[in-house]
């Protein structure tokens, strides 16, 4: 399957990882320049990173991971970082805390065919919200929904992102069990 991922008008294809593609990616796979850290102010909080330089590093993480390379991963995540995803039943389900964690959800959702295309980046004092639309199929299962991924940066990387879904059920009727299936927990 291919997967091609979107955010701010640009498109990217990932590459293969394992058996099928991985999912998120919002650069452009041809030449783009890196976040400055230069500081810069969003009204009268300071932050290290304009948000133009958030979503900037957020497409960079999300085509490392696309391209399922733990090693550029972690050039855009602090090492201790924290993906939630709201509580249910299913193996992606809870907190990945930490770059061999985040890699372990990543290719539960790759094996299981998820795709993402990632809409439009919203600028907010703490960060970016990112708004994502997944689909799937996987054993004759479909899946179809949409997220919210909320981005929090620190000293220049990704700390932490926190998923808001439109449907859990949906998430957890397409994949298996926590109990059924190794977990990155």
């Amino acid at each position: 399957m291919t997967r091609r991922t979107r955010l701010t008008g640009l498109t990217i294809a990932a590459a293969t990882f394992a058996a099928a593609a991985l999912i998120t990616g919002t650069a452009s796979a041809t030449a783009k320049s890196a976040p400055s850290a230069k500081p810069a102010t969003h009204g009268a909080h300071p932050k290290a990173l304009t948000g133009a330089q958030e979503a900037a590093l957020f497409e960079d993480y999300a085509t490392a991971r696309a391209d399922g390379d733990p090693a550029e991963m972690a050039k855009y995540i602090t090492p201790d970082m924290v993906w939630t995803f709201p509580s249910g039943t299913s193996v992606v389900e809870g907190q990945a805390r930490g770059l061999a964690q985040v890699i372990a959800r990543a290719r539960v959702e790759n094996a299981y065919g998820m795709v993402f295309t990632l809409d439009h980046a919203f600028y907010n004092a703490q960060g970016i919200a990112v708004s994502v639309h997944a689909v799937g199929e996987h054993d004759g299962k479909t899946l179809d929904v949409y997220m919210i991924d909320e981005v929090q940066f620190k000293d220049g990387k990704i700390s932490s992102i926190y998923t808001g879904v439109t449907d859990v059920a949906a998430v957890n009727a397409y994949f298996p069990a926590r109990s059924a299936a190794p977990s990155q927990h």
